[in-house]
């Protein structure tokens, strides 16, 4: 008979490889084994509910499913304050999941608020150079950049692309993650050629890391296509569109907020080619996304 304490980590890192994989579907299924055994076999409070917690709270935000992954997330920093000593990475990482929450709802205040705070934990324990530090700053940046604070965030950029190269090589899946906010700086001051050298490159990594087919790469596609449409590169822009929406729904299903999304922006391209009633259609698609309650 195993271990129980190794046949809950069985399950949890089945989830969390599930997780890394774009999976969110079977790992909402795995996830919930996982909690359910830890909760029934080491009780409420015990770390191992805790990092369940979050492993099923992300999946559920990757989903878009947000009202469910809330509480998930404050009762596993609920359990790792009272567990820890003060400024444990644990409870960083649980601040940083609420924060990541609180962005993909568009409410910044209190996703900057989670942010910082992670990030002075992160310092303070792990160190100015360790790459949990450069994830933090990542996390700002694209925040701020959503905000269209740009003024502030070259140097955040730079550090967390420093960090993440020094320890990880160039070909990691975070040196991607901060070439990507790079770009989106460049395209910003309108250097164009910079921002598609980092976003082609910042791709490459995800498919050669992550497979063609994940939800990143869905994304690192519609940033693609954006960057052309602003340089009125409107043919090459569209198929590159399509091409992230059949990714995203194949992933994630049609109703994703980032779904949505993507098809903001391609209506966007097809009024500037005179498409409007092309436009019209998938503004009326988006709108219904929108109008979910997550």
């Amino acid at each position: 008979m195993l271990n129980p304490l190794i046949e809950w980590q069985k399950l949890y890192d089945e989830g969390v490889a599930l997780y890394k994989q774009g999976r969110y579907g079977p790992g909402v299924v795995v996830a919930k084994k996982a909690l359910e055994f830890a909760e029934q076999t080491f009780g409420p409070d015990h770390p191992a509910v805790a990092d369940s917690l979050s492993n099923l709270g992300e999946l559920y935000c990757n989903q878009g499913r947000y009202a469910q992954s809330e509480p998930l997330h404050n009762r596993s920093l609920a359990i790792r304050e009272k567990a820890l000593p003060p400024n444990y990475p644990d409870v960083a990482d649980c601040l940083n999941n609420l924060g990541a929450l609180y962005y993909a709802q568009g409410r910044y205040t209190q996703a900057e608020s989670f942010y910082k705070r992670a990030l002075v934990m992160q310092v303070k324990t792990l160190g100015p150079d360790h790459p949990a530090v450069a994830d933090c700053l990542d996390q700002l940046t694209e925040l701020y950049h959503t905000q269209k604070q740009y003024t502030q965030t070259e140097p955040l950029c730079n550090r967390a692309l420093a960090i993440h190269e020094n320890t990880f090589g160039p070909d990691h899946p975070a040196v991607a993650n901060s070439l990507n906010n790079l770009a989106t700086l460049y395209r910003a001051q309108g250097q164009y050629a910079q921002a598609e050298s980092l976003r082609m490159r910042a791709l490459a990594i995800w498919e050669k890391t992550r497979g063609p087919d994940h939800p990143t790469i869905a994304l690192g596609l519609n940033n693609l296509a954006v960057l052309y449409k602003d340089q009125k590169k409107y043919a090459q822009a569209e198929p590159i569109y399509k091409r992230a929406l059949a990714i995203l729904e194949n992933a994630v299903g049609p109703d994703h907020p980032n779904a949505a999304s993507i098809l903001e922006n391609t209506a966007t391209l097809y009024r500037k080619m005179d498409r409007e009633k092309e436009a019209e259609s998938l503004e009326q698609r988006a709108a219904a996304i929108r109008a979910i309650k997550r």
